[in-house]
C-alpha cells in the first residue's frame, strides 16, 4: 500500500484486550494504534501502571501510539462542566506524554442551541484550551461530530483561527459528514475547508437513505475514499489516517454508543466488525 501516509485504528474498534487488538493490527501491517478505551475504561480512569503496561506492549509490538481518542468538551457548554473538562485535557496531557504521542482528540460542546449563539462562547473555551497546551509540545484535534456544536467541517473552520490558537487543529472525519443533518460533501469539499488546519484523519463509512444512516466498511459506502486518497498523496499528507470502524456485523450500535463510544460493551462484535473493514480498505488501497 503507499505509505505516503500511516494508518492505524482505534483500539476498542477491536477489543477492550489490548493483546487482541495488537494481533489484529500485526495481521495487518497497520503502523498504530489511537487509544480511547482499554480494559474496559476510558484512558483517564486508567492508573499508571496500566498506561504504562499498554506503553509496554505497543513498543514492543513495533506499533506507534498515534493519538488520544479523548472525550474533550464533549460535554454542555456550561462554566463548570467546561472547567471540568479543562482539568480533564490536564489529565490527558500527563497521559499522552507517559505514552509519547501529540495529538489528543476533543470537541466543541454538546448542541443544545444554535450554532452562531454559541461560538463567542465556544471559543472562549478554545483559548483556555489552547493556554494550557502552550509549551507541552501537545496538539489538540478538534473533530465535527453530529451531536456537537462543530458538526460539519465548515464549523470547525469557524472555530479555528491557528494565529490566535496555535495548539488547536483540524481532525477530518468524512464519514461524519454522513450522520450530519447539514448537507456537507465529505469529499471533496470537507476537506478542502480543512486541509490547511489537518494534522489526523478519521476513517468510517455509511450509506445514507431515506433519512436512516447505516455504518459500513470503508469504501462500501458513500465517501469517495478513493478520490481522497489519491488526493493525500498528491498533497503529500504524512499524518495517520485511523480506522474508526463504527459498526458491528450482526447487532447496529446504539444511538448512545454512538455518542459515546468506549467500554465493554461497545468494543463486543468489534474484532469481526474491524477485520471486515480492514479487509476492503486494504482491497480499496491496492486497487489504486
Amino acid at each position: 500500500m503507499p505509505r505516503n501516509f500511516k494508518l492505524g485504528i482505534i483500539s476498542d474498534e477491536i477489543a477492550q484486550d489490548f493483546d487482541i487488538a495488537l494481533e489484529l493490527v500485526a495481521e495487518y501491517d497497520l503502523d498504530a494504534v489511537e487509544l480511547r478505551s482499554v480494559f474496559g475504561k476510558p484512558l483517564h480512569e486508567l492508573n499508571k501502571e496500566q498506561l504504562l503496561e499498554i506503553k509496554e506492549k505497543a513498543k514492543n509490538a513495533n506499533v506507534n501510539i498515534c493519538g488520544l481518542s479523548a472525550p474533550i468538551f464533549k460535554c454542555e457548554l456550561a462554566l463548570a462542566e467546561a472547567n471540568e473538562h479543562l482539568e480533564l485535557l490536564k489529565r490527558y496531557i500527563n497521559i499522552a506524554k507517559l505514552l509519547d504521542t501529540d495529538l489528543i482528540r476533543g470537541f466543541s460542546f454538546w448542541a443544545r442551541k444554535p450554532f452562531d449563539e454559541a461560538k463567542k462562547e465556544i471559543i472562549e473555551q478554545y483559548k483556555k484550551a489552547n493556554e494550557i497546551l502552550e509549551g507541552t509540545g501537545i496538539k489538540l484535534a478538534v473533530e465535527y461530530d453530529p451531536s456537537v456544536y462543530a458538526s460539519t467541517a465548515k464549523k470547525v473552520s469557524l472555530l479555528l483561527d491557528r494565529k490566535n490558537l496555535p495548539n488547536l487543529y483540524a481532525l477530518y472525519d468524512p464519514g461524519n459528514n454522513l450522520w450530519a443533518l447539514e448537507e456537507e460533501l465529505p469529499f471533496p469539499d470537507a476537506y478542502e475547508l480543512l486541509k490547511d488546519d489537518l494534522c489526523h484523519i478519521h476513517l468510517k463509512d455509511a450509506i445514507k437513505k431515506d433519512g436512516e444512516v447505516e455504518a459500513v466498511a470503508i469504501g462500501l459506502g458513500e465517501v469517495d475514499f478513493r478520490g481522497l486518497f489519491k488526493r493525500l498523496i498528491k498533497d503529500n499528507y504524512t499524518g495517520y489516517l485511523a480506522v474508526e470502524t463504527h459498526y458491528r456485523l450482526k447487532e447496529k450500535l446504539s444511538e448512545d454508543q454512538l455518542m459515546r463510544p468506549g467500554g465493554n460493551d461497545f468494543s463486543e462484535g468489534g474484532y469481526a466488525a474491524s477485520k471486515d473493514c480492514l479487509n476492503h480498505l486494504m482491497d480499496l488501497i491496492k486497487s489504486l
